[in-house]
């Protein structure tokens, strides 16, 4: 029996267009991020989430390299310096139990 040729394996996919859905379970940070990196590589996706609401509030303090490289393949990072403060600096500091700084 012969093999198929480089050229029939090759062709074959292009004759039929995938078809990809995927369903998001959890409107979180991460649901949402993920949809959009699904969506913008043209797979369908639905997000499903158990709260009537989604919340405001944040969800980081701040976001390190690698974060920051996957929001700006998402594309939002100019949306993101209009809406937050950015700084140059961050800096963790521990309150005794009475809120001393000292």
């Amino acid at each position: 029996m012969a093999s198929p040729s480089s050229e029939e394996i090759r062709t074959a996919p292009e004759e039929q267009e995938p078809q990809q859905n995927v369903l998001i379970v959890g409107a979180g940070p991460a649901g949402p991020a993920t949809a959009l990196r699904l969506a913008q590589a043209g797979i369908m996706v639905d997000i499903i989430e158990t709260e009537q609401q989604l919340s405001e509030e944040p969800r980081a303090v701040t976001y390190y390299a690698s974060a920051l490289t996957a929001l700006d393949k998402m594309g939002i990072i100019p949306d993101m310096k209009e809406a937050v403060f950015v700084s140059a600096r961050f800096c963790f500091d521990s309150a005794g139990q009475d809120g001393d700084y000292t």
